[in-house]
């Protein structure tokens, strides 16, 4: 029994020094600490005291979060960082890491969660429920490799250097809530069954891009569809008037298109009728027509 007990006691005391070890080495990687966080990672305090630091209990003290956002650390992100097995979330948002996501993300089998917004990072994405890599330099295509990943929640790469086509197999998430990929070079059709592959979306967020052809009349199909945002693109065709039944809907962007005649003429505004059932929606901007909607009545603005 105490033979047993001894063992029990080296493995945990070797797992825990993998995590000091890991975060040592990603200690090192920082250049810039105008805050002086880093200098508080020392052996004087267990690492789950560590600012930015916390760990489960459950898992003998194992790293769980790594949450260092907003502190102006400057560097880049150590590939010790796949070593941290029990890691589940990562925000590194606001600071000044640079260089490439590393493929050493991808062995982090628990990561649920990672943010990394507002740095200069760019390269590869790996296993999450939560995505969000905003205003950053990645640039190339998405990885149809995403589209495996069936418990995404949320897809947020707005304000990046992204090109090509969205390949289809990211569309079969059946648990987006939140798809973002505003802000970026993206070009071809979106799926006519978007509305059917997407069916618990609140927001789509695909402005300021290079798509292209009609707008999917499914998503109508989505009666939970809040935010629809697809200014500054190339889509063209009519404004599916089947979104009229979206009692959810809050905004709908579509200006800067070419649907219809590529302005709003007296006979195209019959189809604004269509949104008064839409008891919610507060703002509907369509081509050079900004409409201002109100709970019993609405105004038409010409910009």
């Amino acid at each position: 029994m105490v033979l047993l007990s001894l063992f029990v006691l080296l493995a945990i005391g070797s797992s825990n020094d993998t995590d000091r070890l890991a975060l040592f080495a990603f200690k090192d990687k920082i250049t810039q600490d105008p805050l002086r966080v880093m200098s508080l990672w020392n052996d004087y305090v267990h690492f789950c005291n560590w600012t930015g630091v916390s760990c489960s209990p459950v898992h003998h003290q194992r790293v769980k979060m790594l949450k260092l956002d907003s502190l102006k650390l400057v560097g880049s992100i150590s590939p010790s960082i796949g070593n941290l097995t029990f890691l589940t979330g990562l925000n590194l948002t606001n600071n000044g890491f640079r260089g490439e996501i590393l493929e050493e993300l991808g062995r982090l089998l628990q990561l649920k969660a990672i943010v990394l917004s507002s740095n200069s990072l760019e390269g590869n994405f790996s296993e999450l429920g939560s995505l969000v890599l905003t205003e950053n330099i990645f640039h190339g295509r998405i990885p149809i490799e995403l589209g495996q990943m069936p418990l995404f929640e949320d897809f947020n790469v707005i304000i990046n250097m992204l090109s090509g086509n969205i390949p289809s197999s990211l569309y079969n998430s059946l648990s987006f809530r939140f798809f973002s990929v505003a802000s970026n070079y993206l070009e071809g059709r979106l799926p006519p069954n978007i509305g059917d592959a997407l069916p618990i979306l609140q927001e789509f967020l695909g402005g300021l891009n290079n798509f292209i052809g009609p707008i999917p009349t499914s998503f109508s199909n989505i009666s939970g569809l809040q935010y629809l945002y697809l200014p500054n693109n190339n889509f063209t065709g009519l404004v599916p008037t089947e979104l009229g039944t979206l009692q959810d809907l809050i905004n709908l962007n579509f200006e800067n298109n070419h649907l219809g005649s590529g302005h709003v003429e007296a006979n195209e505004l019959n189809a604004l009728a269509y949104f008064r059932n839409c008891t919610n929606l507060r703002l509907l901007s369509l081509a050079n027509i900004l409409v201002v909607l109100y709970p019993s009545s609405f105004e038409i603005c010409e910009n």
